[in-house]
């Protein structure tokens, strides 16, 4: 029995848009804050001009390579923004103007750890501890049935 064959697309196309993500408005939003220096992010679609200074003020560039690092970013903090940069997510010229402007900035940074960077930090942490709980326990399982194996 033969079906008939259509003529559809083997991939529907995707659409280049020039929206922004939810995670993406809300670290610019955070980064519009920053009042000392200027930090400039380019995406792939847009391009951000944040800070306030004068003519020497510090200027720093952050390319997003891939847009994950925004929410890498807004749920991890700081720690985000590290495995993101390890990943490949974003990059910069110059690392020590963007670790510049952030000091200078530090108000606007500390306030980034807080919210649900917070909570998933300190989900993390206890996600952690329990495992390695569960381990030793295993751990101290398979010893004593080893023992108990070996003995008779």
């Amino acid at each position: 029995m033969s079906y008939p064959t259509t003529d559809q697309p083997k991939s529907l196309p995707i659409e280049n848009s020039s929206k922004a993500g939810t995670f993406e408005k809300l670290l610019i939003k955070q980064l519009s804050k920053i009042v000392v220096g200027h930090l400039h992010i380019h995406t792939a679609q847009n391009s951000y001009h944040l800070g306030k200074g004068g003519e020497n003020s510090l200027v720093a560039t952050l390319q997003v390579e891939n847009p994950i690092f925004f929410r890498k970013a807004v749920l991890g903090g700081s720690l985000g923004v590290a495995d993101s940069y390890s990943d490949g997510d974003w990059s910069t010229p110059d690392m020590v103007k963007l670790f510049r402007l952030f000091l200078q900035n530090q108000d606007v940074m500390d306030s980034m750890e807080g919210g649900l960077a917070t909570i998933l930090n300190k989900l993390a942490m206890w996600s952690y501890q329990v495992s390695q709980k569960r381990v030793a326990g295993k751990t101290s399982l398979c010893i004593t049935i080893w023992e108990m194996i070996s003995t008779n």
